[in-house]
């Protein structure tokens, strides 16, 4: 927000947010009843600022805050018990299986 001020008009803008309002404060004054036609562009420039000022957009979209993350879980057992079945058996059943076929 920018404060918009000439000879013939001011606005003043702030604001302010706390976790459950908002609040936007506007001040505008004219500051003179004529513009003369040689600051007619000046003046036009700063109609558009100040319009640029007040015109927003609000979305108070209300989301709930991000759960925390699951924590880790211990694994299924069934599926540890498979699991230590199937390496027993690469990596100590079927050696002994392959070295029994060879002596035979």
């Amino acid at each position: 927000m920018k404060s918009v001020v000439t000879p013939y008009l001011s606005l003043k803008s702030s604001w302010s947010n706390t976790p459950t309002t908002f609040e936007v404060q506007w001040n505008f004054q004219t500051l003179a009843t004529q513009v003369p036609a040689k600051a007619i562009g000046d003046y036009l420039k700063s109609v558009k600022d100040v319009s640029d000022n007040i015109d927003w957009t609000y979305d108070f979209t209300y989301q709930d805050a991000a759960a925390d993350p699951p924590a880790a879980t211990p694994g299924n057992p069934v599926r540890q018990l498979l699991t230590t079945v199937v390496l027993l058996s690469l990596f100590i059943v079927l050696p002994l299986f392959m070295a029994y076929g060879r002596s035979r």
